[in-house]
C-alpha cells in the first residue's frame, strides 16, 4: 500500500556582494591596516591569492605583516549561511623614502644656543636626533634650536614625507668659538658732579660693552670710549670684549674715584685806607695754589687797588675765588644801611664789626653797637689810625612793621629757598605754622609771614613755584616690529629730553620716534624749562601686541585635537608648522590624525594687519594601549553568553556594536550579551589612564540552531511491515530511545520512538508514534529547508 506524497522545498540562498576596500601606501618595513567599507552584516576572509590560496585572517580589519615591496591581498564576504562572494583584490604600495636633508653647520660662543635649518628637500618634515641611528628624538620641525652648548656637538637630521617615510640621517656640527681676552682699562679720578671718559687699551679688533654689574646687570654703552653720567660718589663699571662672532670675554672692573669739591673763600670785597696792607691766605692740605700775579705760595699781601684771584687745585678738582680791594684815602668804609621805620615799643639794633677801629656814636657810645627805641638821626664815626669815616641813618615813626620776603619766584625741582627776616623784639607766625624768623621752602605755594611788636604789625607774602611740571603722555600698544612716535600732551612752553630706560640720553625735542620694536620697551621723558630746570623723568612703556599663550598638548596616537590659545582673548590667530606661510587662520586649529610628535607656531592677529611674535608649542603623542585579545564563541540560538577579553593591565574595556562609532554597549571586563537569535559580532577596545584607545577587536558570537530534523509524521504500518527511521547528518552523534547510537533503527511494533542529535553545540530531539494498522502506509520527506545556491539536497534512502 502506498501513502500520499509529501512535498519538500529546497531554497537557494544568494551569495553576498563582494567587499569594497581601498588600497593604501606605506613605507618600506611597515605594516598596513586594510578595512572593507561594505557590505555590512558579513564576515570578511583574507587570502594571498585570487582563488584557493592561504586563508590569512578572518575579520573586518586585516593587519599585514611587515612589507618591503608592493603586495596584493584578496578578501571575500561570507554571510551567516556560509555563502561567499567572489574575492576583491587590494594592493599595498610601498612609498619611496625622501632624500636626505641638506644642512650646514654653524659656530657659536660657549654657553649659547644655535639654530639649525635644512635648505632641502622641500615638502617634508625634519626630525632631529642625537645619534646617527636610533638615539633620542630631540625635535620635529624645520628649525632646531639647540640647548646651551659648551663644546663642539654633532646632531643628526632626517627627512620624513607625508607618508611617514624617512630618509637616512645627515650630520651637522655646531662648533664652539673661543671667547676674546678681557679688556685692559685703567680707572680715573674726577671731581664730584663731573663725568669721566673710560677707554680700554686692549684687546684690538673687538667691541667693548659696558655694564653696571660684574654679571648680568644693565648694558650702559657699546663702544671704545664710555662717558659716564655725572658722578657724586665712587662708582665701579664693568667692561667686556665681544668679537665678530658675538663671543664675549669675562668682564673687567674699572673704578671712577670722586675727589671732593674744594670749598674756600678770599672773603668779601674790602676797602683799605692809604698805607694799609691786606694779607690773603689759604691753608688747604695737599693743595697747590696759583694767584693772579703768578705766585704759587699759600698767601700774598695786597696794598693796592684791584681784583685779586686765587685758583686752588687738589687732585682732579679746582676752584677759583676773587676779591676786589679798593684804597680809600678818605677813611674806613662804614655802612649803617638804609633808613628805617620804627614802631612804638620796637627796638632796632645798629651795629658794625670792623677790625682794628674805634667807634663813636651820635649818643656818645664808643661800643660797636647801640639799641634804638625812638625816631631820629643817628650816626657812627669809625677811626683806624689816620683813616676816619662816618655814616648816618634816619629812624622814622611807623604804625606797622615793614619787611620784604622778596619777589615771587620759580625754582627748579629739588631746590630749596630760605625765607627769613630779622626784626629785633618781633614775634613771627608763618603760614606753615612756624614761629621762627626763617623757614626753608621745597614745595610750591604762597608763603606768608605775620610779624608784630606790641601793637605794631606787619605782613608780607611770596608765591614760590617749582618747575617744570612732569610730562603727560599716552602709553601706546603697537604691532610687532613697528615704530611709534611719542608726543607729550602736557606741559606746554617747554622742551623734552628723551632717555632709554637705563637713563642714557637719546634726543631732545617735542616728540620722539622709536625704532621698530619687537619687545616691550620703556622710555623716559622729562620737561626742561627755558631757565634749564628739569622735571621728574616719567616712564612711557611701549607695549607690543601680546604673543599667544598656549599650553603644550598631548594627543593619542592617530587622534585628533582642537588647539585653543589661553590668551590674548578677543583676537584671531595664525597657525604655522614651519617658518613659512600660515596653514590656518582662526581662533582655534583642528589637527589630526596625529601619529608623531610635532611642533607648531601661533601668533596673534588683530585683524588689521598687526601681528605679534610667534609662540612655539609642542604636540606630544601618547601611545595607544594594546588591543584586547578575545576568542570567538559558539552558542545555541535563544541563549546568551559572557565575553571576557585578556589584554594589558590598568586598562578598561569598552564594548560597541560597530568597528567605528556606533553605540557604547558596556564598560567593564565581562560583557554579558543579550539572548541571541542569530550570529552577532561585537567590538571591544582597551582604554588607558590617558583616555587613549586601542583599535577595536571584533568578537563573533556564532549562533547555532538546534539540529533541525524530523523522524516524520506519526504513521501506521501494516501488520508484518517494518519501518527504518534514518537521519544522515555529518558530524553529529545520535542517541535513540532504545539506546542505539547508529544513524538509523528499524521498528515493527507500535510505540513512541525518539532520536536526539548532538551537533557539538546544540542538541535536538524529535519523536514519532508508530501504530500497527492495516489502514494504509505513510511517507515523509522531512521539513522544508534552505540551501546555498551551489548545494544539493539528496534523499539517501
Amino acid at each position: 500500500m502506498q501513502s500520499t506524497r509529501t512535498s519538500v522545498t529546497v531554497t537557494i540562498d544568494a551569495a553576498p556582494s563582494s567587499p569594497t576596500v581601498i588600497g593604501t601606501s606605506i613605507c618600506s618595513g611597515q605594516t598596513a591596516m586594510l578595512t572593507p567599507s561594505a557590505p555590512s552584516g558579513v564576515t570578511f576572509n583574507w587570502y594571498d591569492a585570487a582563488s584557493n590560496g592561504n586563508l590569512l585572517f578572518s575579520g573586518s580589519t586585516f593587519t599585514t605583516p611587515t612589507l618591503n615591496s608592493n603586495t596584493t591581498y584578496y578578501v571575500e564576504s561570507e554571510n551567516g549561511s556560509g555563502c561567499k562572494s567572489t574575492r576583491t583584490s587590494v594592493t599595498v604600495t610601498i612609498d619611496a623614502a625622501p632624500s636626505s636633508p641638506t644642512v650646514i653647520g654653524t659656530s657659536i660662543c660657549s654657553g649659547q644656543t644655535a639654530m639649525l635649518t635644512p635648505s632641502a628637500p622641500s615638502g617634508v618634515t625634519f626630525n632631529w636626533y642625537d645619534a646617527a641611528s636610533n638615539g633620542n628624538l630631540l625635535f620635529s620641525g624645520s628649525t632646531f634650536t639647540t640647548p646651551t652648548l659648551n663644546s663642539n656637538t654633532t646632531y643628526y637630521v632626517e627627512s620624513e614625507n607625508g607618508s611617514g617615510c624617512k630618509s637616512t640621517r645627515t650630520s651637522v656640527t655646531v662648533t664652539i668659538d673661543a671667547a676674546p681676552s678681557s679688556p685692559t682699562v685703567i680707572g680715573t679720578s674726577i671731581c664730584s658732579g663731573q663725568t669721566a671718559m673710560l677707554t680700554p687699551s686692549a684687546p684690538s679688533g673687538v667691541t667693548f660693552n659696558w655694564y653696571d654689574a660684574a654679571s648680568n646687570g644693565n648694558l650702559l654703552f657699546s663702544g671704545s670710549t664710555f662717558t659716564t653720567p655725572t658722578l657724586n660718589s665712587n662708582t665701579t663699571y664693568y667692561v667686556e670684549s665681544e668679537n665678530g662672532s658675538g663671543c664675549k670675554s669675562t668682564r673687567t672692573s674699572v673704578t671712577v674715584t670722586i675727589d671732593q669739591i674744594l670749598n674756600f673763600s678770599l672773603g668779601n670785597d674790602t676797602l683799605l685806607c692809604t698805607g694799609q696792607i691786606l694779607t690773603l691766605n689759604q691753608n688747604i692740605f695737599g693743595a697747590t695754589y696759583l694767584w693772579n700775579n703768578g705766585s704759587t705760595l699759600s698767601s700774598i699781601s695786597i696794598s693796592s687797588s684791584g681784583t685779586f684771584w686765587l685758583e686752588v687745585t687738589k687732585g682732579s678738582c679746582s676752584k677759583r675765588d676773587s676779591i676786589n680791594v679798593q684804597i680809600n684815602s678818605s677813611g674806613i668804609s662804614v655802612n649803617l644801611g638804609p633808613d628805617l621805620p620804627i614802631c612804638s615799643g620796637q627796638n632796632i639794633l645798629l651795629s658794625q664789626n670792623i677790625s682794628g677801629v674805634s667807634y663813636l656814636w651820635s649818643n656818645g657810645s664808643t661800643l660797636n653797637s647801640i639799641n634804638i627805641s625812638n625816631s631820629g638821626l643817628f650816626w657812627l664815626e669809625v677811626t683806624k689810625g689816620s683813616c676816619t669815616n662816618r655814616d648816618s641813618i634816619v629812624i622814622t615813626p611807623s604804625s606797622g612793621l615793614i619787611f620784604n620776603l622778596g619777589n615771587d619766584t620759580t625754582l627748579c625741582n629739588g631746590q630749596t629757598l630760605n625765607l627769613s627776616t630779622n626784626i629785633a623784639g618781633a614775634n613771627y607766625l608763618w603760614s606753615n605754622g612756624s614761629t621762627n624768623n626763617s623757614i626753608s621752602i621745597s614745595s610750591p605755594g604762597i608763603y606768608s609771614l605775620f610779624a608784630n611788636i606790641g601793637s605794631c604789625n606787619g605782613i608780607d607774602s611770596i608765591n614760590v613755584g617749582f618747575g617744570p611740571a612732569d610730562p603727560v603722555t599716552k602709553n601706546p600698544i603697537i604691532c610687532y616690529n613697528t615704530s611709534t612716535t611719542l608726543i607729550p600732551s602736557f606741559p606746554t612752553g617747554v622742551t623734552f629730553n628723551w632717555y632709554t630706560n637705563l637713563g642714557v640720553f637719546i634726543s631732545s625735542g617735542n616728540s620722539f620716534s622709536t625704532p621698530p620694536l619687537t619687545i616691550n620697551t620703556t622710555y623716559l621723558v622729562e620737561s626742561k624749562s627755558i631757565s634749564g630746570c628739569l622735571s621728574n623723568r616719567v616712564p612711557i612703556p611701549v607695549t607690543i601686541l601680546q604673543s599667544p599663550v598656549i599650553s603644550d598638548r598631548q594627543v593619542c596616537s592617530s587622534g585628533f585635537a582642537t588647539l585653543v590659545p589661553i590668551s590674548p582673548t578677543g583676537t584671531s590667530f595664525r597657525w604655522y608648522n614651519t617658518t613659512g606661510p600660515a596653514i590656518h587662520i582662526g581662533p582655534t586649529f583642528d589637527i589630526g590624525p596625529v601619529n608623531s610628535n610635532i611642533s607648531y607656531f601661533v601668533q596673534s592677529d588683530n585683524g588689521s594687519g598687526c601681528l605679534s611674535s610667534r609662540t612655539l608649542f609642542d604636540v606630544t603623542i601618547l601611545n595607544l594601549p594594546a588591543s584586547p585579545i578575545i576568542n570567538n564563541k559558539n552558542i545555541c540560538v535563544g541563549t546568551s553568553t559572557n565575553l571576557s577579553p585578556t589584554g594589558p593591565s590598568s586598562v578598561s574595556f569598552k564594548w560597541y556594536d560597530s568597528i567605528a562609532g556606533g553605540n557604547l554597549l558596556f564598560t567593564g571586563p565581562v560583557f554579558s550579551t543579550p539572548v541571541l537569535m542569530s550570529s552577532k559580532t561585537y567590538f571591544v577596545e582597551s582604554e588607558n589612564s590617558n583616555s587613549c584607545k586601542s583599535a577595536r577587536v571584533p568578537v563573533s558570537i556564532n549562533v547555532f540552531n538546534y539540529p533541525i530534523f524530523s523522524l516524520g509524521n506519526d504513521t501506521s504500518l501494516c501488520a508484518g511491515q517494518t519501518l527504518t527511521l534514518t537521519q544522515n547528518i555529518a558530524g553529529v552523534s545520535y542517541t535513540w530511545s532504545d539506546g542505539t547510537t547508529n544513524n538509523s533503527i528499524t521498528v515493527n511494533t507500535s510505540g513512541t520512538y525518539w532520536l536526539e542529535i548532538d551537533n557539538g553545540s546544540c542538541t535536538g530531539r524529535d519523536s514519532i508514534d508508530i501504530i500497527i494498522s492495516t489502514s494504509g502506509l505513510s511517507v515523509n520527506l522531512g521539513n522544508d529547508t534552505s540551501l546555498c545556491g551551489h548545494r544539493q539536497l539528496q534523499d539517501k534512502r
